[in-house]
Protein backbone atom coordinates (compact mmCIF):
# COMPACT_ATOMS: atom_id res chain seq x y z
CA UNK A 1 0.00 0.00 0.00
CA UNK A 2 1.66 3.50 -0.92
CA UNK A 3 2.56 5.81 1.94
CA UNK A 4 -0.66 8.35 2.61
CA UNK A 5 0.90 11.68 2.47
CA UNK A 6 0.83 14.20 5.01
CA UNK A 7 0.47 11.79 7.82
CA UNK A 8 3.86 11.56 10.91
CA UNK A 9 3.34 9.71 13.82
CA UNK A 10 0.94 6.93 14.21
CA UNK A 11 -0.56 6.40 17.55
CA UNK A 12 -3.27 3.54 18.68
CA UNK A 13 -5.83 4.45 21.00
CA UNK A 14 -7.58 1.18 22.00
CA UNK A 15 -11.10 1.92 22.77
CA UNK A 16 -13.07 -1.01 24.29
CA UNK A 17 -32.10 17.54 12.47
CA UNK A 18 -31.27 19.61 9.85
CA UNK A 19 -30.43 22.73 11.09
CA UNK A 20 -26.78 23.91 11.23
CA UNK A 21 -26.47 25.56 15.34
CA UNK A 22 -23.45 27.85 16.17
CA UNK A 23 -23.21 29.27 19.72
CA UNK A 24 -19.28 31.35 19.90
CA UNK A 25 -18.39 33.89 17.66
CA UNK A 26 -14.45 33.94 15.75
CA UNK A 27 -13.32 36.31 18.26
CA UNK A 28 -12.78 33.82 20.67
CA UNK A 29 -9.36 32.59 19.97
CA UNK A 30 -8.04 29.20 21.06
CA UNK A 31 -4.26 28.55 20.90
CA UNK A 32 -3.68 25.71 18.73
CA UNK A 33 -1.70 22.76 20.66
CA UNK A 34 -1.32 24.78 23.72
CA UNK A 35 -4.61 25.01 24.99
CA UNK A 36 -3.99 27.60 28.67
CA UNK A 37 -6.65 29.22 31.61
CA UNK A 38 -8.85 31.43 30.62
CA UNK A 39 -10.41 31.94 27.26
CA UNK A 40 -7.98 29.52 25.73
CA UNK A 41 -9.10 26.42 24.68
CA UNK A 42 -9.11 23.94 21.25
CA UNK A 43 -12.51 25.07 18.92
CA UNK A 44 -14.90 22.16 17.98
CA UNK A 45 -16.58 22.03 15.42
CA UNK A 46 -19.65 18.52 15.73
CA UNK A 47 -20.74 17.09 12.85
CA UNK A 48 -22.94 14.40 13.13
CA UNK A 49 -26.73 13.32 11.75
CA UNK A 50 -27.84 12.52 15.24
CA UNK A 51 -28.50 15.37 17.30
CA UNK A 52 -28.36 12.55 20.70
CA UNK A 53 -24.87 11.72 19.73
CA UNK A 54 -24.05 15.12 19.24
CA UNK A 55 -25.20 15.75 22.82
CA UNK A 56 -23.57 12.88 24.43
CA UNK A 57 -19.92 14.37 22.32
CA UNK A 58 -20.09 18.53 23.54
CA UNK A 59 -21.46 17.19 27.10
CA UNK A 60 -18.35 15.12 27.04
CA UNK A 61 -15.96 17.54 25.77
CA UNK A 62 -16.66 20.45 27.42
CA UNK A 63 -16.11 18.61 30.58
CA UNK A 64 -12.70 19.65 29.83
CA UNK A 65 -11.24 23.47 29.76
CA UNK A 66 -9.07 22.66 27.20
CA UNK A 67 -12.14 22.10 24.74
CA UNK A 68 -15.20 24.63 23.57
CA UNK A 69 -17.99 23.31 20.84
CA UNK A 70 -18.25 25.90 18.19
CA UNK A 71 -20.82 24.70 16.29
CA UNK A 72 -22.77 21.63 15.17
CA UNK A 73 -24.28 20.54 11.86
CA UNK A 74 -25.88 17.49 10.31
CA UNK A 75 -25.26 17.71 6.72
CA UNK A 76 -22.43 17.67 4.63
CA UNK A 77 -23.09 21.55 3.40
CA UNK A 78 -24.28 22.74 7.22
CA UNK A 79 -20.50 21.53 8.11
CA UNK A 80 -18.68 23.32 5.36
CA UNK A 81 -20.60 26.46 5.82
CA UNK A 82 -19.58 26.25 9.61
CA UNK A 83 -15.87 25.22 9.04
CA UNK A 84 -15.07 28.07 6.59
CA UNK A 85 -17.22 30.54 9.26
CA UNK A 86 -16.05 29.46 12.71
CA UNK A 87 -12.06 28.20 11.97
CA UNK A 88 -12.35 25.65 14.28
CA UNK A 89 -9.49 23.53 15.33
CA UNK A 90 -10.89 20.40 14.96
CA UNK A 91 -13.71 19.07 12.77
CA UNK A 92 -15.00 15.77 14.41
CA UNK A 93 -17.27 14.23 11.52
CA UNK A 94 -18.95 10.70 10.96
CA UNK A 95 -18.39 8.85 7.33
CA UNK A 96 -22.39 9.65 6.72
CA UNK A 97 -25.50 11.99 7.01
CA UNK A 98 -29.34 11.27 5.75
CA UNK A 99 -28.20 7.82 4.42
CA UNK A 100 -25.51 9.44 2.21
CA UNK A 101 -21.56 8.58 2.44
CA UNK A 102 -20.58 12.22 2.59
CA UNK A 103 -17.73 12.29 5.28
CA UNK A 104 -15.38 11.69 2.74
CA UNK A 105 -16.43 14.81 0.35
CA UNK A 106 -16.56 16.83 4.06
CA UNK A 107 -13.19 15.74 4.25
CA UNK A 108 -11.73 17.02 0.86
CA UNK A 109 -13.18 20.37 0.57
CA UNK A 110 -11.84 20.87 4.76
CA UNK A 111 -8.51 19.84 3.63
CA UNK A 112 -8.82 21.38 0.22
CA UNK A 113 -9.62 25.02 1.53
CA UNK A 114 -8.48 25.17 5.40
CA UNK A 115 -5.65 22.57 5.61
CA UNK A 116 -4.73 23.71 9.41
CA UNK A 117 -8.22 22.24 10.77
CA UNK A 118 -7.59 19.26 12.29
CA UNK A 119 -10.16 16.55 10.91
CA UNK A 120 -11.54 13.34 13.15
CA UNK A 121 -13.34 11.21 12.70
CA UNK A 122 -15.82 9.04 14.58
CA UNK A 123 -17.56 6.73 13.22
CA UNK A 124 -19.63 3.40 14.25
CA UNK A 125 -18.24 1.52 11.44
CA UNK A 126 -14.87 0.85 9.83
CA UNK A 127 -15.19 -0.97 6.54
CA UNK A 128 -11.98 -1.27 4.05
CA UNK A 129 -13.41 1.47 1.70
CA UNK A 130 -13.53 4.32 4.48
CA UNK A 131 -10.66 3.81 6.24
CA UNK A 132 -8.72 3.57 2.54
CA UNK A 133 -10.71 6.78 1.30
CA UNK A 134 -10.24 8.72 4.68
CA UNK A 135 -6.24 8.01 4.89
CA UNK A 136 -5.96 9.62 1.44
CA UNK A 137 -8.08 12.66 2.36
CA UNK A 138 -5.30 13.09 5.12
CA UNK A 139 -7.32 12.64 8.22
CA UNK A 140 -5.91 13.35 11.84
CA UNK A 141 -7.79 10.64 13.33
CA UNK A 142 -10.25 7.93 12.63
CA UNK A 143 -11.85 6.23 16.05
CA UNK A 144 -15.12 4.55 16.32
CA UNK A 145 -18.07 5.15 18.69
CA UNK A 146 -17.74 2.89 21.12
CA UNK A 147 -14.35 4.67 22.27
CA UNK A 148 -14.38 6.06 25.94
CA UNK A 149 -14.98 9.85 26.39
CA UNK A 150 -11.29 9.59 27.82
CA UNK A 151 -9.73 8.26 24.49
CA UNK A 152 -11.45 10.35 22.70
CA UNK A 153 -10.38 13.55 25.05
CA UNK A 154 -6.90 12.27 24.34
CA UNK A 155 -7.44 11.55 20.48
CA UNK A 156 -8.18 14.88 19.97
CA UNK A 157 -4.79 16.41 22.69
CA UNK A 158 -2.56 14.20 20.86
CA UNK A 159 -3.80 15.25 16.76
CA UNK A 160 -3.03 18.95 17.80
CA UNK A 161 0.33 18.03 18.72
CA UNK A 162 0.91 17.29 14.92
CA UNK A 163 0.43 13.27 15.47
CA UNK A 164 -1.83 11.25 13.76
CA UNK A 165 -4.48 8.88 15.85
CA UNK A 166 -5.97 5.63 14.94
CA UNK A 167 -8.05 3.16 16.72
CA UNK A 168 -6.85 -0.99 16.68
CA UNK A 169 -9.44 -1.54 14.65
CA UNK A 170 -8.21 0.92 12.07
CA UNK A 171 -4.71 0.16 13.02
CA UNK A 172 -5.69 -3.74 11.95
CA UNK A 173 -7.39 -2.70 8.64
CA UNK A 174 -4.31 -0.84 7.49
CA UNK A 175 -1.73 -3.78 8.13
CA UNK A 176 -4.15 -6.15 6.34
CA UNK A 177 -3.95 -3.95 3.22
CA UNK A 178 0.09 -3.58 3.75
CA UNK A 179 -0.09 -7.52 3.67
CA UNK A 180 -1.82 -7.98 0.63
CA UNK A 181 -4.54 -9.68 2.08
CA UNK A 182 -6.90 -7.02 0.75
CA UNK A 183 -9.72 -7.18 -2.31
CA UNK A 184 -8.53 -3.88 -2.79
CA UNK A 185 -5.31 -5.17 -4.38
CA UNK A 186 -6.83 -6.44 -6.87
CA UNK A 187 -8.82 -3.16 -8.17
CA UNK A 188 -7.95 0.71 -9.12
CA UNK A 189 -9.50 3.39 -7.41
CA UNK A 190 -11.95 3.86 -10.18
CA UNK A 191 -13.07 0.61 -9.90
CA UNK A 192 -13.82 0.73 -5.95
CA UNK A 193 -15.68 4.12 -6.65
CA UNK A 194 -18.04 2.14 -9.03
CA UNK A 195 -18.29 -0.42 -6.70
CA UNK A 196 -19.75 1.85 -3.94
CA UNK A 197 -21.97 3.78 -6.19
CA UNK A 198 -23.77 0.41 -6.69
CA UNK A 199 -23.45 -0.55 -3.22
CA UNK A 200 -25.56 2.78 -2.92
CA UNK A 201 -27.76 1.41 -5.41
CA UNK A 202 -26.92 4.03 -8.28
CA UNK A 203 -27.75 2.73 -12.21
CA UNK A 204 -24.73 2.66 -14.79
CA UNK A 205 -26.42 5.80 -16.25
CA UNK A 206 -25.90 7.96 -13.13
CA UNK A 207 -22.62 6.47 -12.27
CA UNK A 208 -21.47 7.43 -15.70
CA UNK A 209 -22.83 11.18 -14.81
CA UNK A 210 -21.41 11.21 -11.58
CA UNK A 211 -18.04 10.14 -12.68
CA UNK A 212 -18.05 12.24 -16.35
CA UNK A 213 -17.17 9.32 -18.05
CA UNK A 214 -19.34 6.81 -20.88
CA UNK A 215 -21.75 4.51 -20.34
CA UNK A 216 -20.02 2.14 -21.99
CA UNK A 217 -16.80 2.81 -19.56
CA UNK A 218 -18.50 1.79 -16.48
CA UNK A 219 -19.95 -1.36 -18.36
CA UNK A 220 -16.34 -2.29 -18.84
CA UNK A 221 -15.34 -1.49 -15.40
CA UNK A 222 -17.75 -3.57 -14.30
CA UNK A 223 -16.97 -6.56 -16.15
CA UNK A 224 -13.35 -6.10 -14.84
CA UNK A 225 -15.03 -6.07 -11.28
CA UNK A 226 -16.95 -9.30 -11.70
CA UNK A 227 -13.62 -11.26 -12.56
CA UNK A 228 -11.45 -9.60 -9.96
CA UNK A 229 -14.12 -10.46 -7.17
CA UNK A 230 -15.88 -13.84 -9.06
CA UNK A 231 -19.06 -12.71 -9.19
CA UNK A 232 -21.35 -13.11 -11.99
CA UNK A 233 -23.56 -10.14 -11.29
CA UNK A 234 -23.97 -6.91 -10.06
CA UNK A 235 -25.95 -8.11 -6.72
CA UNK A 236 -23.34 -10.80 -6.09
CA UNK A 237 -20.47 -8.00 -6.31
CA UNK A 238 -21.70 -5.78 -3.98
CA UNK A 239 -23.10 -8.82 -1.29
CA UNK A 240 -19.22 -9.79 -1.61
CA UNK A 241 -18.04 -6.53 -1.50
CA UNK A 242 -20.20 -5.84 1.68
CA UNK A 243 -18.79 -9.31 3.62
CA UNK A 244 -15.50 -8.13 2.96
CA UNK A 245 -15.80 -5.30 4.33
CA UNK A 246 -14.92 -3.19 0.78
CA UNK A 247 -18.49 -1.19 0.83
CA UNK A 248 -21.25 -0.46 3.25
CA UNK A 249 -24.89 -1.26 2.16
CA UNK A 250 -27.05 2.02 2.26
CA UNK A 251 -29.51 1.36 5.02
Amino acid sequence: MATHGRMSNLVTVVPSENEALSGIGRDQKALPGKPAGGMDFYRILLVDGHPIVRLGLKTALEAHKEFRVLGEASTRDQAIGLAGELQPDIVIFDLSYAGRRSGLELARAIRSRWPRQKLFVLSGRAYEFDVRCMMDAGVDGFLLKDALPAHIVDALKTIMTGNQVLSSTIRSVLREERAGTSPYDRMTTRQLEILRRLAEGQVNEEIADALGVTVKAVQIHLTSIYEKLGARTRTEAVVFAAQRGIVALTD
